[in-house]
């Protein structure tokens, strides 16, 4: 079976054709331990939030290990459930959206990305991300002048976020300078600004 070949560290066949790229998902893992075991009384939605986030670095793992169509699914999935319950939690929260606009809100958002999923050369790849990174700089802005309890969280996350999704965007044109690539800093990155997106919807134990 051909192994999907897409990112600089991917120059053969096998499970540890990609370590950095296979090994960094533990942050993803880190991220939801640490949330889980900090927050007070988590909603539904947290929990939800936070079982998804440990499913995204289990789900990025596998693909950066067997690196085929199924496994792309798993890698795919979660993030995209993710985006869609985060959306959800915050602008029924702190917009104060109804069932019913949250539900049309959230299925705009996954017209949009899946529509970005028609054009898979477009950005290395990283096309259907640029909604989420819209949404959240929107989310940031609207968290800080509004001085909503950790109003510079979304901030750093989105700063975090563009860097991230500018590494993303280049790691296959900078492979002769980085033959490891950036895609690792890409999930590195993407630990903390899930972390962080999660922290805002519910407090924190001190």
């Amino acid at each position: 079976m051909n192994s999907i070949d897409i990112y600089c560290e991917r120059v053969g066949v096998g499970l540890t054709a990609e370590p950095i790229n296979a090994l960094t998902n533990g942050a993803f893992l880190v991220a939801a331990l640490l949330l889980s075991q900090r927050m007070k009384d988590p909603t539904i939605e947290v929990r939800l939030l936070i079982r998804l986030l440990f499913l995204i670095g289990l789900g990025s793992f596998l693909f950066h290990t067997f690196a085929t169509g199924w496994a792309r699914y798993l890698d795919v999935a979660p993030i995209l459930l993710f985006q869609m319950l985060f959306v959800w939690s915050y602008t029924t929260k702190f917009f104060g959206w109804s069932t019913r606009v949250a539900c049309i809100g959230v299925s705009i958002f996954l017209g949009v990305v899946l529509f970005a999923r028609s054009f898979p050369m477009i950005l290395n790849g990283s096309l259907p991300y640029v909604p989420s990174w819209l949404v959240l700089i929107c989310f940031s802005f609207y968290h800080f002048l509004n001085k909503l309890p950790k109003r510079f969280f979304l901030i750093i996350a989105s700063v975090m976020f563009t860097f991230s999704l500018l590494l993303r965007t280049l790691d296959a044109s900078l492979c002769d300078q980085f033959p490891f690539g950036t895609h690792f800093i890409w999930h590195l990155a993407n630990a903390l600004v899930l972390y962080l997106s999660v922290s805002v919807l519910n407090p924190i134990r001190r």
